[in-house]
């Protein structure tokens, strides 16, 4: 679990363990990103299996979670962020469960929910050229084909299913399959490093399934409500970075060029707006 500047939620989350995982034997390892708001080490030390490990610096979401297994022992990881928690004893078993029975399978996801019982976003596609294109107006995906394409979906099966890519809200991982292929790409400091973990994983025989009878609550954005330029410029890095290792040269290139035609006329307009107004 990391944490940066969500005490109060690490505390509910880590009660939320301790009250609905039974008959398991566990260990929880929460890693402060250099956190400036609480005291983290006033909410661990009420627990006895809680390890915690502070960071100097933030270093991100994914160097954070990779630093955190690297002191764990456990047969299956559990990602689960600070700002989830668990509702039922039933949950956690149903994946290690679907994990121990599928050899081919390296990741499970619940169906995330919110705290009014409506339904979080907890999978997605990966991403595609098209939809880069379609996303700045130059391709068109239908309708009947929209679905396909979305890299932000809600549980909308009854079975499960396999996906492009699971949040890592509150996903479990096969240990055997992260010492294998790794946790996240450190160069990821926050965003689409669990699509990219989806990617790599499914390029080497690792299926990410959602599990819908698994759920878990999940908040979502309480340690990123500031500095919204900065999460902006976070966000378009972390894709330009993406796209850069899951395409081709000439595709990633090529989305280069057009990107930049895009931004180029967009400021055209806008100062040929002004001036036409003026």
């Amino acid at each position: 679990m990391v944490n940066y500047n969500t005490p109060d939620l690490v505390k509910q989350a880590i009660e939320s363990i301790y009250e609905f995982v039974k008959g398991i034997q566990f260990e929880i390892i929460v890693i402060d990103n250099a956190s400036t708001k609480g005291d983290i080490k006033k909410v661990v030390q009420d627990f006895k299996v809680v390890v915690l490990i502070e960071n100097k610096e933030n270093l991100g979401f994914g160097r954070a979670n990779n630093l955190g297994f690297k002191s764990s022992i456990g047969e299956y990881v559990f990602l689960l962020n600070s700002d989830a928690y668990l509702i039922d004893n039933s949950s956690i078993p149903k994946m290690i469960q679907y994990l121990e029975q599928h050899q081919n399978v390296g990741i499970v996801g619940p169906n995330f929910i919110k705290e009014n019982g409506s339904k979080a976003y907890a999978y997605g596609n990966l991403l595609k050229i098209r939809k880069v294109l379609s996303d700045i107006g130059l391709f068109t995906i239908s309708n009947k084909n929209i679905d396909n394409y979305a890299t932000y979906k809600v549980s909308d099966s009854l079975m499960p299913k396999e996906v492009g890519y699971l949040a890592a809200a509150g996903i479990i991982i096969k240990r055997s399959v992260i010492e294998k292929l790794g946790l996240f790409d450190p160069k990821f400091f926050l965003y689409f490093e669990d699509m990219e973990l989806g990617w790599r994983y499914k390029k080497y025989g690792y299926k990410s399934i959602i599990l819908p009878k698994a759920t878990i609550v999940h908040l979502g954005g309480e340690s990123t409500t500031e500095k919204s330029e900065y999460l902006q410029k976070l966000i378009v890095e972390s894709k330009s970075y993406y796209l850069k290792k899951t395409l081709n040269v000439f595709q990633y290139h090529f989305l280069k060029i057009v990107d930049l035609s895009y931004i180029s006329i967009k400021y055209f307009n806008r100062k040929l707006k002004l001036f036409l107004k003026n």
